[in-house]
């Protein structure tokens, strides 16, 4: 698409596309995408396009509804996922509205820690921060094919990431994935609530610029502790950051450079606060985190990192 009205290359020239076209970035994405799966030789239709996404929504709703239940959880997160349940059961969420999204998001981790089916949006250990401001907005009414079409605002600024940095913890942090995964869901609800272009972007600019130096430090290499939380925490935080979009705030400095700045923190990150090093810093490397893996060492088949420190009194 090098060369057409398509040809994304940032927040900024993706936001001035659709003001241009008078259109929602999701209109631009839906048009880019299938331009781009017709090729030279065929014609693919809007419907198709959106079939795709379609699926991948049913997915997002059925792993958050699946983790609701309290029924799937990983090595370290049974207490949670009995918690989550218990909190449902006893309508707890009622006394406290915003407690919903967080939950969705905490649903989804669990779901992904016990091995089942989720959508990487963008990353697996992000998973739960896009379907939960999504789902949270379908519950308080706001219509569902809205919703999908914003899905793909969504996509888009996580492939503009993806060109511009990264969204690997590995390589950048978790301010790579869930911080990543926080704009994506702040654009998404910023759309789907009739925000313009600009306020879209901006929106992802908060995000992008709260999140900055998360380092990605889980115990054990397993998705889970702080992951899952980290999950909850940015799902509410994105909400927020749509709320302060849509009210005309700015970002300073403009998004397009907050993310170059998060692109330089992610290479300047120490590789110590990155999960090639798991088990020797960060979390991971508390007392309390030795001891969990001291004792999964002697109880679980399952694999776990080896962790360099693990002496014999754990």
């Amino acid at each position: 698409m090098r060369g057409s009205k398509y040809d994304v290359r940032t927040l900024e020239h993706l936001a001035a596309i659709a003001e241009r076209e008078d259109k929602n970035i999701a209109e631009i994405v839906v048009e880019r995408e299938r331009m781009l799966a017709s090729g030279e030789g065929g014609e693919i239709g809007e419907e198709k396009i959106l079939d795709f996404m379609r699926e991948n929504w049913e997915l997002m709703k059925r792993s958050i509804e699946k983790g609701m239940t309290g029924q799937n959880y990983g090595e370290l997160t049974k207490s949670l996922a009995e918690k989550l349940a218990t909190l449902q059961e006893e309508k707890n969420f009622e006394n406290f509205e915003h407690i919903k999204t967080y939950a969705y998001a905490v649903a989804v981790g669990l779901v992904n820690a016990s091995g089942g089916r989720i959508v990487s949006c963008p990353t697996a250990g992000s998973a739960g921060i896009v379907p939960a401001v999504a789902y949270s907005l379908l519950k308080e009414g706001f219509e569902e094919e809205k919703i999908v079409k914003s899905l793909f605002t969504a996509g888009m600024i996580c492939l503009i990431v993806k060109s511009k940095a990264s969204v690997s913890g590995a390589q950048h942090g978790c301010q790579a994935e869930c911080g990543v995964a926080r704009a994506m869901a702040a654009a998404l609800e910023t759309e789907v609530r009739g925000g313009k272009p600009y306020q879209v972007i901006n929106a992802v600019g908060h995000a992008l610029r709260e999140s900055l130096g998360l380092p990605c430090d889980p115990i054990g290499g397993l998705v889970e502790v702080p992951c899952i939380w980290r999950n909850g925490a940015c799902a509410l935080a994105a909400r927020n950051d749509a709320l302060v979009a849509l009210n005309g705030i700015e970002t300073i400095p403009s998004p397009d450079e907050i993310l170059e700045v998060m692109d330089n923190v992610g290479k300047d990150l120490s590789d110590k606060y990155k999960e090639g090093k798991i088990g020797e810093y960060g979390l991971a490397a508390t007392t309390t985190a030795m001891k969990l893996m001291g004792e999964l060492k002697r109880t679980s088949n399952r694999y776990l990192i080896p962790y360099k420190h693990l002496s014999a009194e754990y």
